[in-house]
């Protein structure tokens, strides 16, 4: 059982600092609203796309956020 509260807002790219009951603590960077348009039976080229703007939008996140948590400028995410 993980017990934790939150601090911090939610507009569009907001950090939440996760303190959990074991004692570690996570952050959480919540980025904007990725707007995809519903297609009812979408081809894999439409959800590979889709899913590449998702992997853009998460590394994005990602190198703007780094260094203020204890992370090397050189340091990269590296999705596989």
């Amino acid at each position: 059982m993980v017990l934790c509260w939150l601090e911090g807002a939610c507009p569009s790219a907001t950090v939440y600092t996760v303190y959990m009951l074991s004692g570690l603590i996570c952050v959480c960077i919540v980025g904007s609203p990725l707007e995809v348009s519903q297609v009812v039976n979408p081809t894999e080229d439409q959800v590979d796309g889709v899913h590449q703007r998702y992997i853009d939008h998460l590394v994005s996140l990602f190198e703007a956020h780094k260094c203020n948590y204890g992370v090397s400028q050189e340091q990269h995410l590296t999705i596989v």
